[in-house]
């Protein structure tokens, strides 16, 4: 008899009541937004930053090279410039030794 009444009152009670909660990924709480938010933002000023330092990298060094030619215009000064200096009277002397 007793397993009886232990067993009854058993079946009496009420299973507990469950709560269920459901969460999507799509529902984030402020923290998780903010702290994506804050990463993105760190990104982008960082990629900024590096683009802004290499533009100004290039800008400084750009490729500037030197030739040995001359132009025509100072290739033509520099004739009349030696006509100018060597007098049409005067010639030469070589000496042999």
């Amino acid at each position: 008899m007793v397993l009886s009444t232990t067993m009854a009152s058993a079946a009496a009670q009420s299973p507990p009541e469950v709560i269920v909660t459901t969460s999507s990924p799509s529902d984030m709480d402020g923290t998780d937004k903010a702290v994506i938010a804050g990463v993105i933002a760190a990104v982008l000023v960082t990629l900024l930053v590096v683009v802004a330092l290499i533009a100004v990298y290039l800008y400084k060094h750009k490729g500037t090279y030197r030739t040995h030619e001359t132009d025509e215009e100072e290739e033509a000064e520099a004739q009349k410039a030696l006509q100018m200096n060597s007098e049409p009277g005067e010639e030469k002397q070589e000496y042999f030794m």
